[in-house]
């Protein structure tokens, strides 16, 4: 499976909870690489066989939201 990072655009209510402009959230996905804007933002989506080397590469211990938001903005060259 491929991690996702979706990059909240326009506010909207998720559950319980008001998402604002700049939040993001990562996860697994069965998507295709690639960039999508969505209704609410924009989701990036990255192979997991880059995100595990960009893990090993950095020697971390385990997969945290962080990394993974590192890995895929890496992964299409942005920060």
């Amino acid at each position: 499976m491929n991690w996702f990072l979706f990059v909240v655009g326009t506010p909207f209510i998720f559950e319980d909870t008001v998402m604002q402009p700049g939040q993001s959230s990562v996860g697994q996905c069965e998507k295709e690489p690639g960039i999508k804007d969505m209704k609410h933002g924009t989701l990036y989506v990255a192979p997991e066989r880059y995100i595990v080397e960009y893990h090993i590469k950095n020697k971390q211990t385990s997969l945290s939201y962080p990394l993974v938001r590192k890995a895929i903005l890496d992964y299409y060259g942005i920060e």
